[in-house]
């Protein structure tokens, strides 16, 4: 490969990740979520982090996915917990709520990064949560460094899974987790845009769920788990858009953190899942 070969693929990851941060970068975050809670009734100094729930599960099952993923995870409270992709947070306040460990958050969004910092302190647990902007493609941690790994809806808006892949084992202990929940490639043709993840295919990167397995397995990891939750996503959906047309503080929050074709983007999330497209897929690994 020449120079410029290798100078073009530079500036094309530079091109997609900066089009990434840019699709979860809402503007004036912080302003929208606080807003959204005051008029739900919620005092914002007195918050607690169950009261975010609506707002930071923002994954398919919301926080009924991230009590089964963290409930089966060996997570004690001298365990050192990295969360990649962390978002604004929901799952590393989730995990040092319960455990009173240490968590290290990571997420390219500077604006979910700044919101999760200011989340944690208004409930308190700006002790045990480090934020901070990183790609989770070049982990800012040494080697070895961390007992648990999580993901949560990461992996799509990855390009290279492979060098993704790699970090997360250079990071890890021997013997540590790595578990995730994510949404991966179906059997049945191009997805239907806008989605959560990317309002067109330019940053939407779907792995195939047996293909990604086989990087896993090749980099060094054996699984432990796995579950596919395609069918209750797909009932999840049902309910939360019926919830959504009732409820409109649901609607506020969605385009809060996703935008104004937030109700698209989930409607079409649910089509592309109803018709086979794409598939969630619930993991555990070990690093050997």
């Amino acid at each position: 490969m020449d120079d410029r070969s290798v100078n073009s693929k530079i500036i094309d990851s530079e091109i997609i990740q900066k089009a990434v941060e840019t699709h979860y970068t809402p503007g004036h975050l912080l302003d929208k979520i606080t807003q959204a809670l005051s008029r739900s009734g919620k005092d914002i100094e007195k918050i607690s982090e169950e009261d975010l729930a609506p707002i930071e599960d923002f994954h398919i099952r919301g926080r009924e996915a991230t009590k089964e993923l963290v409930g089966q995870l060996p997570i004690k409270e001298s365990s050192k917990v990295v969360d990649i992709g962390c978002g604004i947070g929901g799952t590393s306040r989730y995990i040092a709520s319960r455990h009173k460990c240490k968590v290290t958050a990571i997420d390219l969004s500077k604006e979910f990064i700044h919101t999760a910092t200011e989340l944690s302190r208004i409930v308190g647990l700006q002790d045990l949560i480090k934020f901070q902007r990183a790609d989770a493609t070049a982990l800012p941690f040494e080697n070895n460094e961390f007992d648990i790994a999580i993901t949560q809806h990461v992996q799509m808006n990855i390009e290279d899974k492979e060098k993704f892949i790699l970090e997360i084992n250079r990071v890890l202990k021997k013997g540590g987790t790595f578990a995730f929940y994510d949404i991966f490639q179906g059997n049945f043709g191009s997805l239907y845009y806008p989605v959560p993840w990317a309002e067109n295919e330019q940053i939407s990167f779907l792995a195939n769920w047996n293909s990604y397995k086989g990087i896993l397995e090749s980099t060094g990891f054996r699984e432990m788990y796995e579950e596919d939750l395609t069918a209750s996503g797909l009932n999840w959906f049902k309910t939360m858009m019926e919830n959504s047309e009732k409820d409109g503080y649901i609607l506020e929050v969605m385009q809060s953190v996703m935008g104004k074709s937030a109700k698209e983007s989930m409607v079409n999330a649910g089509r592309n899942m109803k018709e086979g497209k794409i598939r969630v897929v619930k993991a555990i690994f070990k690093k050997k």
